[in-house]
């Protein structure tokens, strides 16, 4: 599976983060999960992600993160956990499903803060963030991606162009 490169990441593609109404959601930066990345592809999606989320920081775009059944999965990543925690109005959710809207409150949450774009990051696009974008465009959301940002079979998707992603860029 490979990672782009930090050189690789078109800082502009940040841009589409500023728009009003966005958050941005962390699927299972989980410790097993980042296990199965090489260790390589695992810094560098790391460390994109933390550029992302000072870029969260630096603009006040709240950021949700979830973590699958965290007592067998393990708990998010420190270095991710400690980043978002300094995010205004950003929170932590569990979920039990795939899909992070499901019997987890997000949409009512989101709502309430007045939020229409949704911008994905973590692992497993194949799986977590595919069940849960679809879920986001039913649910009437604009969604973003950036393959620097997740990790799992996203080429294949793109190239299969998976309904109602945007790449920001």
């Amino acid at each position: 599976m490979a990672i782009y490169k930090q050189k690789d990441f078109d800082l502009r593609a940040l841009e589409n983060i500023a728009k009003k109404n966005t958050a941005v959601i962390v699927i299972d930066m989980q410790k097993d999960f980042i296990k199965a990345l090489s260790p390589e592809d695992a810094a560098q999606l790391i460390s994109n992600q933390l550029i992302v989320l000072k870029h969260c920081h630096n603009i006040n775009v709240p950021v949700i993160s979830f973590e699958l059944n965290h007592h067998r999965y393990g708990d998010i990543i420190d270095v991710i956990k400690n980043a978002i925690r300094v995010i205004p109005n950003s929170c932590f959710m569990e979920k039990d499903y795939e899909d992070c809207f499901l019997r987890t409150g997000l949409h009512s949450y989101l709502q309430s803060m007045g939020i229409k774009n949704v911008f994905w990051m973590g692992m497993y696009k194949d799986i977590c963030v595919k069940y849960s974008n679809e879920s986001a465009i039913k649910l009437g959301y604009q969604t973003m991606i950036m393959p620097e940002v997740i990790a799992g079979e996203i080429l294949r998707y793109i190239e299969e162009g998976v309904e109602g992603l945007y790449l920001p860029g």
